[in-house]
C-alpha cells in the first residue's frame, strides 16, 4: 500500500492563498481565551510573545562559530558547574570592562 503524498511547503502556501476556509480568522466569543486576553492588556503581551517570564525584557545575542567552540564552551560549563548563559555573561562583562564600559550583562 503506497503512502499518501505529503504536501510540500509550496503546495501549502498556495492552498492557503486560494482556500478561503483555511484563511478565515477564528471567531472570538466571550468564552474563548482570546477574549480574556483582550480584556486584560497586561497579559496580552505575554500571551502574544509566548516567552517564559525569565526571558521577558531580554534580547537574544547570537553568533556563528566553529562547532569546536560550542563543544568547548559546553565542557567548560560542566567543569565550572555553571551554565553557558553565565559563562557568556561573564565574558561579555569582561569585554565591557576591557573597553571602559559598565559591566551590565
Amino acid at each position: 500500500m503506497a503512502k499518501p503524498k505529503r504536501k510540500n511547503l509550496l503546495d501549502s502556501i498556495n492552498s492557503a492563498k486560494t482556500d478561503p476556509v483555511e484563511n478565515t480568522a477564528p471567531v472570538v466569543t466571550e468564552s474563548t481565551p482570546e477574549a480574556v486576553v483582550k480584556q486584560n492588556p497586561t497579559s496580552q503581551t505575554a500571551a502574544k510573545s509566548k516567552k517564559p517570564p525569565s526571558r521577558m525584557n531580554t534580547k537574544a545575542i547570537t553568533g556563528h562559530f566553529d562547532p569546536s567552540v560550542s563543544k568547548q564552551l559546553k565542557m567548560l560549563a560542566v567543569t565550572q558547574d555553571s551554565s553557558i548563559q553565565e559563562l557568556l555573561r561573564e565574558a561579555i562583562n569582561d569585554l565591557f570592562t576591557k573597553h571602559g564600559k559598565n559591566p551590565i550583562a
